[in-house]
């Protein structure tokens, strides 16, 4: 496993060049194992792009049972590079990487938590919502702004030597982060989305067309053995971030950059030995946009936490069930936010539920749309159905032992149970939350949302009220009030209840189990 760098004094040998790495891989990236080496210490597999050895001691086998599971996990993906996580007792487990996805299991306010294999050992993960952000991330400013600077001034590694990045592994990884997938070398990834051929053109012509055609952030300039991401422009520079070794210079030197850096296309044009054709706009030979189709879209994001939630299949506009039945996934019509003409299904989790935000933030109508023949598949479709699927909850069972009436389906009495068991220690230490959660409202009860034709979901089953004194409602209230207190709702959206005091149409009595809003 020594590397082989040639001769230090021809560019593109000696160190950072190692020719026998192709690559190199996050933890909890899978890989297909082709065959052993004849004394079995190495294998060699395949990831998404490439082929090469791997150390046996660095891969873990894995059952069908755990690869099916893990494919259906949902996943965080890295914000900022290189930094320590921990298991819950603060042992070191690994080192976060820009471009990986790790499965999550569980979150609160403050961290991700999930499994992962690490040495062999199934470890459990604490990853700091600083670290981390579901996958995919949103593509903003803020979260570009977040990751370049994760990544920038860190030192060039061809084929990603001492677990570096060279300029095609840059691009992949970052642009990964935001569901974007790209092959591992620059020709490849320069073939990606649309292309713009600029052979040919003078230096002027090259930056007028990539000032009228480039993206920010979507766009990849392009030069023989070398790739960047456009970074936009000003007056006549175009900037672009990217991770380069160098310039070469009279003399076939190189004038080193040796890192991940924002540049223009002229870096170096005031150095008397870099001529004009060396120059990085001389090289440029092609820009291509990535298109929309490149990313794992949001609807595609919120279609899977459908799926992942209810244990449905989406295909072809149908929400298809075990039983071989379906139901129309998406009718296209334009809604208001609590869907007073109807929901679809793609309309019960259209809007993003701030789940584990503080409770200042800005309130919206995240969950009040529900389609009611999917609930009745899941959850029962009459009353006379749901009562059959009820199951008893005890409700703090050290202190008030309560028996609320629960759906047993899709996991939603376990939820409750979840949380009961969570309360009741809670109040053991802290007695004032009784006040909170003794008396409550109900659960089940077959009935009208007052005001309107639709059903409660207290109607499915799968809704509680806790105690009605210390709530506030908006038909009830003169502007925005709350009294509950956050570690109430902190613990039930852990177990994927959403809050009815976040709506705009606010009901901060009101708890609802929607997994499909945590996904």
């Amino acid at each position: 496993d020594e590397p082989i760098f040639l001769n230090p004094q021809t560019p593109g040998e000696g160190y950072p060049f190692d020719y026998l790495q192709e690559s190199t891989l996050s933890i909890a990236h899978p890989l297909f194992v082709s065959h052993l080496s004849k004394d079995r210490a190495w294998a060699f597999v395949s990831d998404d792009a490439v082929w090469g050895w791997v150390k046996i001691e660095d891969i873990k086998f894995i059952s069908d049972d755990e690869a099916n599971a893990y494919q259906k996990s949902s996943f965080v993906t890295i914000k900022t590079d290189k930094m320590p996580v921990y298991d819950k007792a603060g042992n070191f487990l690994f080192y976060s990487r820009v471009g990986a996805i790790l499965p999550v299991l569980a979150q609160d306010s403050k961290n991700y938590y999930g499994k992962i294999y690490v040495r062999n050992l199934l470890r459990e993960f604490v990853l700091p919502k600083s670290v981390g952000a579901l996958f995919p991330l949103k593509f903003n400013d803020s979260n570009l702004k977040t990751l370049i600077s994760s990544l920038l001034t860190q030192p060039y590694g061809w084929g990603g030597v001492d677990k570096l990045r060279d300029c095609s592994l840059f691009t992949k990884d970052l642009l990964a982060s935001f569901g974007v997938w790209l092959p591992r070398n620059s020709r490849a990834q320069a073939n990606m989305g649309q292309k713009f051929d600029l052979k040919g053109l003078s230096n002027a012509a090259k930056t007028k067309e990539i000032k009228e055609k480039g993206v920010p952030y979507l766009t990849l300039v392009h030069l023989p053995g070398h790739i960047m991401l456009y970074a936009g422009y000003k007056g006549d520079d175009i900037y672009v971030v990217h991770d380069a070794w160098g310039l070469k210079t009279e003399n076939n030197g190189r004038a080193l950059i040796g890192a991940t850096a924002i540049t223009t296309l002229n870096i170096g044009q005031n150095r008397s030995d870099i001529q004009n054709a060396n120059l990085l706009i001389s090289k440029v030979d092609s820009i291509n946009v990535i298109k929309p189709e490149n990313f794992i879209s949001d609807k595609a994001r919120k279609i899977s936490a459908l799926e992942r939630a209810y244990g449905v299949k989406v295909e072809e506009n149908l929400v298809k069930f075990s039983d071989g039945t379906s139901l129309v996934y998406d009718d296209f019509k334009q809604k208001d936010d609590e869907c007073s003409i109807g929901a679809d299904i793609e309309d019960m989790n259209a809007l993003d539920y701030a789940a584990f935000s503080p409770l200042s933030t800005a309130l919206s109508d995240a969950g009040r749309c529900r389609n009611y023949e999917f609930l009745g598949k899941i959850y029962g479709s009459s009353e006379s159905e749901v009562k059959a699927n009820l199951v008893d909850v005890v409700w703090l069972k050290d202190s008030l032992a309560l028996k609320l009436p629960f759906n047993s389906k899709n996991g939603a009495a376990a939820a409750l149970q979840n949380v009961s068991n969570e309360l009741n220690e809670m109040a053991k230490s802290d007695p004032a939350l009784l006040e909170y959660l003794k008396d409550p409202g109900g659960t089940f009860k077959w009935r009208i949302i007052a005001g309107t034709n639709r059903l409660s979901p207290h109607s499915y089953g799968i809704a509680i009220d806790i105690n009605v004194k210390k709530s506030h409602y908006w038909q009830w209230s003169n502007g925005y009030q709350n009294l509950i207190p956050e570690k109430i709702v902190r613990v039930f959206e852990k177990h994927k209840f959403i809050w009815g005091g976040r709506w705009k149409h606010f009901d901060t009595m009101h708890f609802e189990y929607r997994p499909e809003m945590f996904e």
